[in-house]
């Protein structure tokens, strides 16, 4: 018969809030998984990121790779509004996304990157083009600008922008 555990666990010491990565920080993040969700409004792609490297959070403490919070969870819905000035939105969104990820970017750009993969992103395609495009870029990095935001009264880290880490000068 196992012995009770010797050990005490002060209720008052638990750490429930998750701690946010302080707002403008640069970080590395590693895409760990993309998948699809399918909601009554439409396809959405779930894009799982985790920390590579230590960041400062918004109570002045680090937050490392493995912490609680070091995820970040991020929802690129496959549709908009009905009325929507610019229902295709997300596709800026995810290129913007696949770019940071890939070092590509548009067709005959200035820069002379490669054109991003071609994938079409209608949302009637998107069972077959998001596993598609997960096997290219899961276990890729960006490096990523963060934000803090509020989404019905509560604060997360939102990613604001995203740049290929080959673009970013090492000093």
């Amino acid at each position: 018969m196992p012995e009770p555990l010797s050990n005490t666990y002060d209720l008052s010491q638990a750490k429930t809030v998750v701690p946010l990565i302080a707002n403008g920080t640069l970080c590395r993040l590693k895409l760990v998984n993309l998948t699809l969700d399918k909601t009554e409004k439409g396809p959405s792609t779930k894009w799982e990121w985790e920390i590579v490297e230590p960041v400062p959070t918004t109570d002045g403490d680090q937050l490392r790779p493995g912490d609680f919070g070091s995820k970040i969870f991020e929802n690129i819905q496959m549709y908009a509004k009905p009325d929507a000035k610019e229902p295709t939105w997300f596709v800026k969104k995810i290129a913007t996304r696949i770019d940071g990820l890939l070092g590509t970017s548009d067709p005959g750009n200035r820069k002379g990157k490669p054109a991003r993969p071609s994938i079409d992103l209608n949302p009637a395609n998107a069972d077959s083009a998001i596993p598609q495009l997960a096997q290219a870029v899961v276990g890729q990095q960006i490096v990523a600008k963060m934000s803090v935001s509020a989404f019905e009264g509560v604060e997360r880290n939102e990613i604001q922008k995203v740049t290929f880490p080959g673009d970013v000068a090492t000093s």
